[in-house]
C-alpha cells in the first residue's frame, strides 16, 4: 500500500502538470482524462470484487502491478507531439491496473488480522498509503526540477557557434520573422528566445519521461515482495461463514 500510494499520487500530480505546462492551450484535456480514468476504476471494482473470492490475491496484485507499470512505460514514450487520444488511453490503462490493487491489497492485509484489531490495521494501512503519497510527491517534484536542469544543460551543450543545426534554425527563424515584418535586431532577439524556449520544453519533457520510467520501475520492483506474502486462509471476501459471523442476522440475535 505504501508503493501504491507512492505511484498513484505521484502520477496524479505529474500528468496534469505535464498537460498544463506543455499543452497549455488544451486545458480541457485534464478534466476529460480524470473523468475517463475514474470511470475505468469504477467499472472494474465490482469485477475485481468477484475475482478476489476466486483468484489468489497475490496473482491479482501482480497483474495490477504489471499493467500499471506497462502504462507508465507507455507514458515514458510520450513526446511534444502527443495527441489527446494517446494521453487518455495511457491513463485509462493505468487505471485498469490500479483497480486490481486496491481490493486485493486490503484483502491480503487483513487476512491474518484478528477481528478485534481491525481498526488498528485500518489505521496502519491508511498511514502507509498517506506516507507513500507524501514521499512519492516529494520525490517526483524534486526529481522533475533536477532532471530538467540536467537535460537543459546537456541540450545547451549543442547550442553553440560551431553547430550547423543551430545556425540553420536561427537563420531560418530570423528570415521568417523579418518576412513577417520584424526588424533585423528584433528578429534576432526573438529567434534566440524561441530557440531557448524550445530547449526548455524539450528538457522538461525529458524530465517527465524520467519520472514515468522511475515510477514504472517502482511497480516492477514491488512484484518480488509479493513472494513474502502469505495466501489468505479463507477465500478472499471471507466466504459465507465469516460474513455470518461478522454480520449476524437480526432474528438470530433475538433468539439468542
Amino acid at each position: 500500500m505504501f508503493f501504491l500510494g507512492f505511484v498513484l499520487y505521484s502520477s496524479t500530480v505529474l500528468i496534469p502538470q505535464l498537460l498544463q505546462q506543455l499543452w497549455d492551450t488544451r486545458r480541457n484535456w485534464r478534466e476529460w482524462r480524470c473523468r475517463q480514468a475514474g470511470a475505468v476504476i469504477m467499472c472494474m471494482m465490482p469485477v475485481v470484487g468477484i475475482l478476489v473470492s476466486r483468484v489468489d490475491t497475490r496473482i491479482l496484485i501482480t497483474f495490477g502491478c504489471i499493467v500499471s507499470a506497462s502504462a507508465l512505460f507507455v507514458m515514458a514514450g510520450w513526446n511534444l507531439g502527443l495527441d489527446y487520444g494517446h494521453a487518455v488511453r495511457a491513463r485509462m490503462l493505468q487505471s485498469f491496473g490500479l483497480a486490481f490493487l486496491f481490493i486485493p491489497i486490503n484483502v491480503a492485509a487483513f487476512a491474518y488480522v484478528p477481528k478485534e484489531k481491525t481498526n488498528m490495521g485500518t489505521g496502519i494501512i491508511n498511514l502507509a498509503r498517506n506516507i507513500g503519497a507524501s514521499v512519492g510527491i516529494a520525490t517526483v517534484t524534486t526529481m522533475l526540477d533536477r532532471r530538467a536542469q540536467f537535460h537543459q544543460s546537456r541540450l545547451m551543450e549543442r547550442v553553440n557557434d560551431f553547430s550547423a543545426a543551430y545556425h540553420n534554425m536561427l537563420n531560418g527563424t530570423q528570415t521568417k520573422l523579418i518576412a513577417a515584418g520584424s526588424t533585423a535586431a528584433h528578429a534576432s532577439a526573438q529567434a534566440h528566445g524561441m530557440i531557448y524556449g524550445t530547449i526548455q520544453r524539450q528538457a522538461v519533457m525529458l524530465a517527465f519521461i524520467d519520472n514515468f520510467k522511475m515510477l514504472g520501475v517502482v511497480f516492477f520492483a514491488v512484484i518480488p515482495i509479493l513472494v513474502l506474502m502469505r495466501k489468505p486462509k479463507a477465500p478472499a471476501g471471507g466466504g459465507a461463514g465469516s460474513l455470518r459471523e461478522k454480520f449476524p442476522r437480526p432474528w438470530v440475535a433475538q433468539r439468542v
